[in-house]
């Protein structure tokens, strides 16, 4: 689960290539990784920061 979101921003960049790849296992794990409702609990997307913003502390 650590190389996750590793995983996912790589198919992100690259998603042609990874689509074709031979990687069908590792499609489909990731596949039931960010198409679960954990995942999309734990990865909400924020807005970024505008110049000047104060600073969010999480």
């Amino acid at each position: 689960m650590a190389i996750a979101p590793f995983i996912r921003q790589f198919a992100a960049f690259k998603p042609g290539w990874f689509g074709k790849a031979p990687f069908e296992p590792l499609q489909a794990w990731l596949n039931r990784i960010v198409s679960s409702e954990l995942s999309d609990a734990v990865m909400t997307k924020l807005d970024p920061w505008p110049s000047g913003d104060v600073e969010t502390v999480f």
